[in-house]
């Protein structure tokens, strides 16, 4: 099995692509506003804000998930060697550390799909009352 820190390379190009456009975007958002009602484009600038940063988190949070899943393949490596004794096993020291690793693995999968849920359900607008007129 191969492996090397040059695997993570595209990745970590991707990320800081991922990162570079999100900050790139919040500037665009950011610029001043021209439409008449100035509160209105306030609340626009800041909810397209919290969109951009919620899938940009989600995002990120999933591909840590996706880091502490590969950690816990690691960790979990073991290897049975036959001696004249008997046989021998052996693993690797981070072996402590995979429950840890897969409970964080699956806790930052769960909120990355959390964010994207809540960035999905925030597309729907919300009811609002409207009042009846009652006839006399």
């Amino acid at each position: 099995m191969k492996g090397g820190w040059f695997y993570s390379v595209p990745s970590m190009i991707l990320t800081g692509l991922l990162i570079a456009v999100a900050i790139l975007a919040l500037l665009f958002i950011a610029k001043p506003a021209l439409a008449p009602d100035r509160g209105q484009d306030i609340r626009g600038c800041i909810a397209r804000s919290w969109n951009l940063v919620m899938a940009g988190t989600g995002a990120l949070l999933l591909h840590l998930g996706l880091i502490f899943n590969s950690l816990v393949a690691t960790s979990s490596l073991r290897a049975v060697f036959t001696t004249s004794a008997g046989p021998m096993t052996s693993w690797t020291t981070l072996s402590a550390l995979a429950p840890t690793f897969s409970g964080t693995s699956i806790l930052c999968a769960a909120l990355g799909v959390t964010l994207w849920v809540i960035l999905v359900l925030s597309a729907f607008p919300t009811r609002q009352r409207a009042p009846i007129a009652v006839l006399p």
